[in-house]
């Protein structure tokens, strides 16, 4: 019998094979704590006493509060790096570094057929290159930094197959919320699997963000297609070579078993965005178009990618060049690198004469650690991964989109779907 993506990672891991439903123990490649967590994970390591078996395996990432903008945070980040010259932890991503996962991807630290543990619960989006990546609590990070491994439970897999291409206007967003609408729980406790032609066309931009939102979806973790895609991906990131000889080994073999199988035809769908409360109350654009909203928000480790900044800007410059007087427009890297591109490519420039405010890369708006917390009654499309109520700013509402339809509501002022624009 075949064997998919998760089983090989596991199996090659442990020297045989395994099935579903087991547990296993399995030596962990990259252990990574990040500003919020990281401290009580190292509380916990110091309490124990022992030793940190593989510093060389350990990384940490600032970019909730990042820079600090609280005496709290400016101590938690003095004490983690603090906590990585005492045990000789070099893999420090600091303040200017971006989203955690995306920091890893961009400086080369995370390969096809890794095992990685963070105290991040969208540490899974780095399935999109085959990492087997799992977010964790501070305790399992901590016994990780003494032990080298952690007991993992071999998940089922699920495999979803996207046929057709998407229509313009249409992103990698608007199919994870439609999933996110449409599947309910069928997908808890899986690892998902993108096959089909349609898969293979999404950039690695739209896979990350598809796999950036497997938690929302109840999966465990999703795996972007294994494809020339992806090697190509890994060449930029200074990888290539063995890294994509690995990823070809583990692609999943046309036997394999899987617990569900669902196919989406891509060029059905349309805008989605998710109403306030939960990504899971996604309805088409049309439904609540016209509604007035005070923000919007593009970035995070689901939508902060310069393809994903490129196109907002691009449909900023078809609408006019600049955002509706009065609305506040928040733009945010998720990288370093990202940042970089922005400025040498003048989309920067053309966002701030067109009013928009552009950050540091980090999380920004994915909580209330940020610049640009909503008061009490005001509306923002955001293009994060949750709204639940409060998260940033108690008594506001935050409607989840792509960065397409939330700058076209920029330039309204109100809820728009973004092909009256790229119609023009």
């Amino acid at each position: 019998m075949g064997m998919t993506t998760v089983e090989k990672i596991v199996s090659y891991k442990v020297g045989r094979r395994v099935e579903v439903g087991e547990a296993v123990w399995l030596e962990v490649d990259l252990v990574v704590a990040r500003d919020f967590g990281g401290p009580n994970a190292v509380k916990t390591f110091e309490e124990a006493g022992a030793p940190m078996k593989h510093p060389e395996r350990v990384a940490f990432t600032f970019d909730l509060e990042a820079p600090a903008r609280s005496e709290a945070y400016a101590q938690n980040h003095k004490a983690l790096r603090d906590f990585c010259k005492k045990h000789g932890v070099e893999k420090l991503l600091d303040v200017n570094r971006g989203v955690g996962q995306h920091a890893l991807l961009e400086s080369g630290l995370v390969a096809p057929g890794d095992v990685v543990l963070g105290t991040d619960s969208h540490m899974n989006l780095l399935g999109a290159v085959g990492a087997l990546a799992l977010g964790v609590g501070d305790t399992d990070v901590a016994a990780a930094w003494i032990c080298g491994g952690s007991w993992i439970k071999v998940p089922p897999t699920a495999k979803l197959v996207l046929e057709g291409s998407l229509r313009e206007g249409t992103t990698a967003k608007d199919l994870a919320l439609t999933l996110l609408s449409k599947m309910g729980d069928d997908l808890m406790g899986m690892a998902v699997e993108l096959h089909g032609t349609g898969a293979e066309g999404l950039s690695m931009s739209g896979r990350i963000t598809l796999c950036s939102m497997a938690t929302e979806m109840g999966s465990e973790i999703a795996f972007g297609p294994l494809d020339e895609g992806l090697s190509r991906f890994l060449e930029e990131m200074g990888l290539g070579g063995d890294a994509t000889s690995k990823a070809a080994k583990l692609r999943p073999d046309p036997e394999a078993k899987y617990q569900l199988e669902e196919t989406v035809r891509l060029e059905e769908l349309c805008p989605m965005i998710a109403m306030p409360g939960s990504p899971r109350h996604a309805v088409p654009v049309e439904v609540v178009e016209g509604t007035p909203i005070d923000q919007v928000h593009i970035g995070s480790c689901t939508n902060g990618s310069f393809e994903d900044i490129r196109a907002a800007h691009q449909l900023l410059l078809r609408g006019g060049g600049r955002i509706k007087p009065g609305l506040r427009c928040i733009v945010t890297p998720a990288t370093l690198g990202v940042a970089l591109r922005m400025a040498e490519s003048g989309i920067t420039a053309d966002l701030i004469r067109g009013g928009v405010v552009v950050t540091n890369p980090s999380c920004s708006l994915c909580t209330a650690r940020h610049f640009g917390v909503l008061a009490s009654g005001e509306r923002c499309i955001s293009t994060s991964n949750r709204n639940f109520d409060g998260k940033v700013g108690r008594g506001a509402e935050v409607f989840l989109a792509s960065p397409l339809t939330a700058m076209a509501s920029a330039i309204t002022g109100e809820i728009t779907d973004p092909r009256k624009f790229l119609r023009r």
